[in-house]
C-alpha cells in the first residue's frame, strides 16, 4: 500500500481515527505527533507535515527549526495498542527548503546509504537489523538526586522471589543463575507473554 488514495481508504474503511506520525530521532528513539485522521489529505501524505525540529534534542537550532516529516506510505500499520483506532506511519525527516532528507534522521540517513550503495554498483540490498534485548520487571524504584542515587528492581522471575508470598501464591519454580537460557515452563514463567509478544510482531508485519 504506497499511494495516498490507499491509504485514505484505509482510513475510511477501518474507522481510524488518529494517524500518528512516528519518526527516529538522533539517539535512535521512536518520536511522533498524531493528528485527527478526518484532517488527513493527499497533500499530507504526498508532501508531509511540518514539526518543529527545535524540540528534538540534537535535530535543528530554533532560528531555523521548520523540519517536514514525509510518511512512508508502505509502512503503514494499526497500532494494536491504542484504545482509538490508530493507524501509524512511519516518516522521515526532510529540509523543508530543499527536499532532501535531514542529515540527523537516522532512518533519511538509511535510506541515502542504500540508494548511494545501488548506484555505485557494490550490491543492490543490504540488510540491516537491531538486535532487541529487554527485561520484564514487577515494580523498579529509581532515585537520582544531589544527594543520593540508586534503584531497586523487582522481578517475579528471579531467585529472589522463590521465597516470596505472593496473593495468587507462589509456584517456587526458579531458574539458578546461570540456567534460564531456554528453559522450560514452569521454571519460564513468561513463556505466554513472549508468544504474544511475537504473534503481535509478526501480525503488524515484523
Amino acid at each position: 500500500m504506497s499511494n495516498p488514495e490507499a491509504i485514505l481508504e484505509r482510513i475510511e474503511n477501518e474507522r481510524i481515527k488518529i494517524v500518528d506520525l512516528r519518526f527516529t530521532d538522533l539517539a535512535g528513539r521512536f518520536r511522533h505527533t498524531a493528528i485527527d485522521a478526518g484532517s488527513v489529505d493527499t497533500t499530507v501524505l504526498e508532501h508531509g507535515l511540518f514539526i518543529d525540529g527545535s524540540a528534538v534534542p540534537g535535530w535543528r537550532d530554533v532560528s531555523e527549526s521548520d523540519l517536514l516529516l514525509k510518511p512512508d506510505l508502505a509502512s503503514a500499520f494499526v497500532d494494536p495498542f491504542t484504545a482509538q483506532p490508530t493507524l501509524v506511519l512511519l516518516c522521515d525527516g526532510s529540509d523543508p527548503a530543499t527536499g532532501i532528507g535531514y542529515e540527523r534522521d537516522p532512518r533519511s540517513v538509511a535510506g541515502r546509504a542504500l540508494r548511494h550503495l545501488a548506484d555505485l554498483g557494490v550490491a543492490d540490498e543490504a540488510l540491516l537489523a537491531a538486535e532487541l534485548d529487554f527485561f520484564l520487571f514487577d515494580d523498579v524504584r529509581l532515585e537520582i538526586g544531589s544527594m543520593a542515587g540508586g534503584y531497586r528492581l523487582q522481578a517475579s522471575e528471579s531467585g529472589r522471589a522463590a521465597s516470596q508470598s505472593y496473593a495468587d501464591g507462589n509456584p517456587g519454580h526458579r531458574p539458578a543463575p546461570g540456567d534460564a537460557y531456554l528453559a522450560m515452563p514452569p521454571t519460564d514463567h513468561l513463556a505466554e507473554i513472549r508468544a504474544e509478544i511475537a504473534t503481535i510482531l509478526t501480525s503488524l508485519g515484523l
